[in-house]
């Protein structure tokens, strides 16, 4: 089998979004995520660490719990977070949850 320089550039240097599918440089690619793609999950994560801050500054223990709940599966199922938020430990030891830890 005969393959070009081009082919084999695109069998491995570009790889397929996982939401979208569009074709990416894989040096680009976060978790298989195209940037495009990571900027919108980036504002869904965002947007699930503000109801998490705002049941806590309500005093909503359990709805923050629910919150940490749906950015931890957020977090596994893309293998993204924001840097600058605190940890899902963290936040589950600051919603009072006693099998947190650090």
């Amino acid at each position: 089998m005969n393959v070009s320089l081009l082919e084999v550039l695109l069998m491995f240097g570009y790889r397929p979004c996982v939401i979208c599918g569009a074709e990416a440089n894989a040096v680009d690619l976060t978790a298989g995520v195209c940037p495009e793609c990571k900027a919108e999950l980036a504002k869904e994560l965002a947007s699930l660490q503000r109801q998490f801050d705002a049941a806590m500054l309500e005093g909503d223990r359990g709805a923050a719990a629910g919150a940490v709940d749906a950015i931890e599966v957020f977090q596994d199922r893309w293998g993204l977070r924001l840097t600058a938020a605190p940890t899902v430990a963290q936040m589950r030891k600051a919603a009072g949850d006693p099998l947190a830890s650090l």
